[in-house]
């Protein structure tokens, strides 16, 4: 896995396994919240940059980056080089 430089990342998480998270994650706060589709968990931890955000490309729409502005844009690159692939 992608190492990179350590940062602090907040995300949403819509996803019925919360513990997987924290398995994976063992350095993340949990809040739970309430969202438009339903009770949701906002989740802070500090990560390894790049290789965190791969990680959490894995869950799918169940997670969206919030924060810092950095990682959201990051993840919105990656989600636009994944999908440039598959519109040629």
């Amino acid at each position: 896995m992608y190492m990179g430089e350590p940062i602090k990342i907040k995300f949403k998480y819509t996803g019925k396994s919360i513990d997987s998270v924290i398995d994976r994650l063992p350095t993340a706060e949990k809040e739970p919240i309430l969202t438009e589709q339903g009770p949701a968990w906002l989740v802070d931890a500090e990560v390894y940059g790049r290789g965190a955000l791969m990680w959490l490309l894995t869950q799918g729409t169940m997670v969206e980056v919030v924060g810092p502005p950095s990682a959201r844009q990051e993840m919105k690159n990656m989600l636009r080089e994944m999908l440039a692939k598959y519109e040629q």
